[in-house]
């Protein structure tokens, strides 16, 4: 969404449906993640590690899974912050000054932040921060409850 008067950019993630996919579907899950930050092209790798992993060591396909899934969100991830400083560096160039884009991240919950999606969750707060230090994105999470103040710092260390 492009607010034109105020020059900022708003990038609306809903995690809420990502993460009920993501217990139905890892696959589905990392497709819905991969769309929802712009990643293209998504997943054509995906889960050939585990089939290799599988051929080999029957059994083992399941542990490569969720390696693989963490491998997918720090590359989309990494990929979204190359991609902001050269936003940020090209706008320098034309002299342009604005606003960092905000994405504002929906759906997480106290109990979607357990177990399977806690390392999700600390890997985009711990995006989120970097973004936010370096000036080159604001990032807002909106929460249903006070349980999200708690996980946050748990999140960021601090």
């Amino acid at each position: 969404q492009d607010d034109s008067k105020n020059n900022t950019n708003f990038v609306m993630i809903n995690v809420g449906a990502l993460l009920e996919a993501h217990g139905k579907d890892e696959y589905r899950f990392l497709q819905g993640f991969c769309h929802e930050f712009g990643y293209f092209p998504a997943l054509l790798f995906f889960g050939q590690i585990s089939s290799v992993f599988d051929a080999v060591l029957p059994g083992s396909g399941k542990l490569a899974k969720g390696a693989e899934a963490s491998i997918v969100v720090s590359k989309v991830l990494g990929c979204t912050i190359q991609a902001l400083h050269k936003l940020q560096q090209e706008q320098r160039e034309m002299g342009k000054r604005s606003n960092p884009p905000t994405f504002i991240i929906d759906g997480f919950t106290d109990e979607n932040t357990q177990h399977e999606s806690k390392e999700f969750f600390e890997h985009l707060v711990r995006w989120a921060v970097y973004v936010t230090e370096t000036g080159i994105a604001k990032v807002v999470f909106l929460g249903d409850s006070t349980w999200a103040e708690g996980a946050l710092t748990g999140a960021i260390g601090h």
